[in-house]
């Protein structure tokens, strides 16, 4: 039986970062390119890709590009230098969102159909898979029954998001930063507006909420989901965090490992896409590391509970609990936690708004802290920065190792060595100038124990095997220098061996769902135009990044509903007394106008005006 394959996909903000990643347990690593990638602050050089996938290639981890963005007519050419070195360096597929590149004379490199796509629709998807997509990363906002029916209607690979920052519109249908600032998230700019705090009103500009973050959202959590993605047919399963640091990439990763690996173990079909094995030296706690706290979002479809962080954007951390007494020394609070000096902790005044500060001294539950607070009893504690478990973390001192034994046999004229990897790649050494040795039991110990070491390198000795009554007379520095050539020519021999995916592309008149594509459809170069026109659909209208805007364009489109969180929704809910007409939400001088499309259950945010 052929075992099916599961792959944790994690973030590279930077070769290092991709690095750690690699050893906390990722089977697959995306990262940005030079230009052209959806965080454009986390672009890397071709020297460090190149350096990351040689690691990566050596435990059969898969490195992919992102070059999802739009593109100007101007950038085509540059774009296509760029996909053939990525392609040069070994890189295993391209990330991409502007399907002009299909136009381009392609390398045969895999193609990722980016979350950027607004992938939902079961025909869409289809479309991109008969036009030369091997991957399609799926929308955020997808049930568990959402993907099971894309399962059984598509062949091609398909990636679910399982952790991280969520953005509150449907991915590529966002024009929110760059109709207002005129950074551009389909263009990886985006400054976040969703993150500001904004005041709700009625169609009477009666005020009904105040300098709340309406359109933040708390972070995605599927931790207790993994089962259902992959008996969905999710094969690849993705961490978000491009921008984060090392240590949230050490503690998420190893975090989703111990969850997968344990699933692999009670379920025997399925198998790691990757080799190796970690060893931390410490236990993962993802509420220790930056969160808003978690939402399982819209995984079992549009439930009660509470998916937006509407007080703060920033991260709270790991609940402490209720703070019970306060003296003027002093405060005390109910929690299990382990308190230290140096931790930093949080917690949410009257008028909302969220205090930081850091823990002077401990005494048991009762704590000071480093500036005047404006806590009260009752308030509840979050502790944002955890030093012990941020130095117990230690991130670079993980290590992954592949398991490999060894092998000492006796043939005609000669002693062989031979080192094997658990992938069945092996290498051998001949002694064949040597004297037996006379004390038999020493030297079996001798061979035993220097063979089992590993020291630095990339393998773990799990099994010392021993074939042969006579053994040659060795001394300890001869021996281990064999031990040593035969693991470096294994890790020379691994990496040579990867085999890598490449699929030629060819272009095809698959039709396209539509007929005709707006403004959503993010056409912004002729090469774009040209690839739908050959799909027999025409162009209705550009891009605002190319053509701007008219004033009627939903800025974003979100499948997170303001009406269904203040209980007003008559689809899913029974709200009683009176319901406002209309909805507005403004911050400064900018005024949005809230419509509901309850038929598709999403809510559009539409420019209204400037206010004085």
């Amino acid at each position: 039986m052929k075992l099916k394959k599961i792959s944790i996909l994690a973030p590279a903000r930077s070769l290092e970062g991709g690095m750690v990643a690699i050893n906390h347990g990722a089977d697959e690593i995306y990262i940005g390119a030079p230009k052209f990638g959806a965080r454009q602050s986390a672009g890397n050089s071709i020297e460090d890709i190149a350096e990351l996938i040689k690691y990566a290639h050596k435990f059969n981890v898969k490195v992919f590009v992102a070059l999802n963005t739009l593109l100007y007519d101007r950038e085509l050419e540059e774009v296509q230098q760029l996909i053939n070195t990525i392609y040069t360096i070994g890189a295993d597929a391209i990330i991409i969102q502007d399907l002009g590149i299909l136009e381009l004379d392609l390398p045969p490199i895999p193609l990722h159909a980016s979350t950027q796509l607004n992938n939902v629709a079961v025909n869409h998807i289809q479309f991109l898979g008969k036009v030369g997509f091997s991957r399609i990363i799926l929308a955020r906002e997808l049930s568990i029954d959402q993907i099971k029916e894309i399962r059984k209607q598509t062949t091609v690979d398909l990636e679910s998001f399982i952790h991280g920052s969520l953005c509150v519109s449907y991915s590529g249908q966002c024009y929110l930063s760059h109709s207002i600032g005129n950074r551009s998230a389909n263009r990886g700019e985006c400054a976040q507006p969703c993150r500001l705090s904004y005041d709700l009103t009625d169609e009477n500009d009666n005020l009904l909420v105040e300098q709340k973050h309406l359109l933040s959202l708390r972070d995605l959590n599927h931790s207790k989901s993994i089962p259902q993605l992959i008996d969905a047919g999710i094969t690849s399963l993705k961490i978000e965090g491009r921008l984060k640091d090392n240590e949230y990439v050490a503690n998420v990763v190893s975090h989703y490992r111990n969850i997968v690996d344990e699933y692999i173990a009670l379920n025997p079909e399925y198998t790691r896409s990757s080799h190796g094995k970690s060893h931390s030296l410490f236990t993962p706690d993802i509420d220790k590391t930056f969160n808003r706290q978690y939402s399982s979002y819209f995984i079992n479809g549009r439930t009660e509970e509470d998916i937006t962080a509407h007080n703060s954007p920033k991260s709270l951390g790991k609940k402490l609990g209720t703070i019970t007494k306060i003296t003027s020394l002093y405060a005390e609070i109910d929690t299990q936690e382990v308190l230290r000096n140096g931790d930093g902790i949080c917690f949410f005044t009257n008028d909302g708004s969220l205090r930081g500060a850091y823990i002077n001294s401990v005494n048991g539950n009762q704590i000071s802290i480093s500036n005047d607070a404006e806590w009260k009893v009752g308030d509840v504690l979050f502790r944002n920065l955890d030093v012990a478990f941020e130095k117990q973390m230690q991130y670079e001192k993980t290590k992954r190792k592949i398991s490999c034994e060894m092998f000492l046999e006796k043939e005609d004229d000669f002693f062989q060595i031979k080192a094997v990897a658990d992938n069945g790649l092996s290498t051998s050494y001949k002694i064949t100038e040597f004297e037996l040795a006379s004390n038999l039991e020493r030297a079996n110990a001798q061979f035993e124990q220097q063979l089992s070491k590993s020291g630095d390198s990339m393998f773990e000795v799990t099994k010392v095997i021993i074939h042969t009554d006579t053994l040659p007379f060795i001394p300890v520095s001869k021996i281990n220098e064999i031990r040593r050539t035969l693991l470096t020519d294994l890790e020379e021999l691994i990496g040579k061996n990867y085999q890598r995916e490449e699929v030629p592309f060819a272009k095809t008149t698959e039709k396209y769902p539509e007929t005709e594509i707006d403004y959503q459809g993010n056409i912004s170069n002729d090469l774009s135009k040209q690839f739908f026109e050959r799909h027999g659909s025409k162009l209705k209208r550009w891009s605002p990044e190319k053509w701007g805007y008219k004033g009627d364009e939903a800025l974003m489109t979100t499948k997170y509903c303001l009406k269904y969180n203040m209980g007003w929704c008559k689809v899913h809910q029974n709200p009683t007394g009176d319901i406002p007409k209309e909805l507005y939400i403004s911050h400064q001088n900018q005024k949005f106008k809230l419509e509901f499309d309850c038929k598709k259950c999403v809510m559009l945010v539409v420019k209204v005006d400037e206010l004085s």
